[in-house]
């Protein structure tokens, strides 16, 4: 399977520092995702990786803040991988996110990964199943 295309929801929660005493979540800009390692295991891809922006918020004084985030992924794709990839091209973006204040300084972060590839494998195969001669050359 060369080429592929799947949408991944990711749920994750992160637990701010108290200081920022966050009032309510607006969302997450200038998002972008990055593997950092991958394998296959039982014909599924498992792809590992890290998806930063900037979290929006308003804090008590209802003023907008911003602050850097990095939120790590696993994600299971299971496409029929066999076979040992030799190599791997991958696009991973994240399209959409959902923030939403779990309790205190506790958040839930829901966001979809739109991901992209070609798996490239190595694959013995037999050309030649039999010769049948006729006459001599």
């Amino acid at each position: 399977m060369p080429y592929f295309k799947v949408n991944e929801n990711v749920d994750t929660e992160i637990t701010l520092a108290d200081e920022l005493n966050v009032d309510e979540i607006l969302g997450m800009v200038n998002s972008a995702s990055s593997v950092v390692q991958y394998s296959v295991k039982d014909n599924s891809l498992i792809l590992e990786g890290v998806v930063s922006g900037n979290l929006l918020y308003l804090d008590e004084n209802r003023e907008i803040k911003y602050l850097q985030t990095q939120l790590p992924y696993s994600v299971n794709i299971k496409q029929g991988f066999d076979g040992d990839i030799c190599a791997l091209h991958l696009s991973t973006v994240p399209t959409a996110c959902k923030c939403k204040i779990k309790r205190g300084n506790t958040l839930i972060v829901d966001y979809e990964l739109c991901i992209t590839g070609t798996a490239y494998t190595k694959t013995q195969v037999q050309l030649i199943d039999n010769i049948k001669y006729d006459k001599p050359l």
